[in-house]
This record gives C-alpha cells, sequence and structure tokens, in this order.
C-alpha cells in the first residue's frame, strides 16, 4: 500500500512540474488494518532518492462505521487490532440482533493533501 502512496504521489509531482515534495497528506480508515508507523517506516525507505526525501508524512486515521441490514443498527467496533486482520478481513456481528455486520467506512486509504516546491 506505501508503495502506491509514493508513486501516486511522485506521479503528481512530475506532472505538477515539482522539484521537491515537501508534505504528503493521507488519511487511513481503521479497517485497512495498516500501521501507521509501518506505513511511516516504508514511506521513508521508498522516498529516497526521489523528490519525496525528506518529506513529511501525516497520517490522520479514520474510524470506520459498520451497519446492519437487519435492524439498521449503525456504530463502530470496539475490538482491539489482531494481527490475523491483516491476512483477512474479521467478521463483526451486531450487538443487537447478532446478524453480520458490513462495513460501510473505513477501508479507504486516501492521499488528502500534497505540498509541493516548484523551483
Amino acid at each position: 500500500m506505501t508503495s502506491r502512496i509514493v508513486e501516486s504521489v511522485l506521479t503528481e509531482a512530475k506532472n505538477h512540474a515539482a522539484k521537491k515534495v515537501l508534505e504528503v497528506h493521507i488519511t487511513i480508515g481503521e479497517f485497512t488494518f495498516l500501521n501507521p508507523e509501518q506505513v511511516s517506516f516504508w514511506y521513508g525507505i521508498l522516498a529516497k532518492e526521489t523528490p519525496m526525501e525528506g518529506s513529511r508524512l501525516v497520517i490522520t486515521k479514520k474510524t470506520g462505521v459498520l451497519s446492519c441490514r437487519s435492524c439498521g443498527h449503525l456504530g463502530s467496533t470496539d475490538k482491539d487490532d489482531d494481527p490475523s486482520y491483516h491476512f483477512s478481513t474479521p467478521v463483526f456481528i451486531c450487538p443487537n440482533c447478532s446478524q453480520r455486520l458490513e462495513i460501510k467506512e473505513g477501508k479507504e486509504c486516501t492521499i488528502t493533501k500534497v505540498r509541493l516546491m516548484r523551483s
């Protein structure tokens, strides 16, 4: 995922004839199960020897939203991050009717802002 972020920012920098990338803001949804510390680490590694080297990465975490088709329950989860979530999406159960919940928000990883230097 981090490699796609870096590739996208480098493409935008090239499209805008930027000499350097100063700052990148991203939003990571709760249900991406991406660890912000790992994303920051790989960002630093992948940015080396590119116009992104030395740029600041700002990560905002977005709380996920779950919904139930059966009873209309809307809410978030109180589950702790489990390492197994990084290999498969967990099943969330409605606290009201015990039916399976759907993920409505929180699966996104979005670049929200990029600051560039042109000259």
